[in-house]
């Protein structure tokens, strides 16, 4: 057995998450902008068991890795786990954010805005780094 996981072909999209996928919003309250958003749909894997080189691992599953950058300038970040995307989208799809337990206004930008907001804002790369 290996140490890494091992999957029988590609990751299933969720197409669920594909107005979302590396997509930036501002979050504003009140008319005001509270942060900036960016939300990066990664694959991840559960160890099901085993221990050292005989572990196993569960089929891959899309969540969705959030990062925040407030007015304030102090950054967050956060993932919504596979479980939790059933209560999360419907808000998004109607432009409402939760992020500590406030209901914000996301403002949607559109594909080159995001990849501004990815490269600028949160310096992050293309490929996931």
């Amino acid at each position: 057995m290996s140490w890494h996981r091992r999957t029988n072909g590609p990751t299933r999209r969720d197409p669920r998450l594909d107005p979302f996928r590396e997509r930036a919003a501002r979050l504003v309250r009140n008319g005001e902008p509270v942060a900036t958003l960016y939300l990066r749909v990664e694959t991840c894997w559960w160890q099901t068991g085993g221990r050292l080189w005989w572990r196993t691992w569960s089929e891959p599953k899309e969540q969705v890795h959030g990062f925040v950058l407030t007015q304030a300038g102090v950054f967050d970040d956060f993932i919504v786990d596979v479980d939790d995307l059933d209560d999360e989208l419907p808000d998004w799809a109607d432009n409402r954010f939760h992020y500590r337990g406030e209901a914000l206004t996301a403002q949607w930008l559109d594909d080159r805005s995001s990849r501004t907001v990815r490269i600028d804002v949160f310096g992050l790369d293309e490929d996931g780094e």
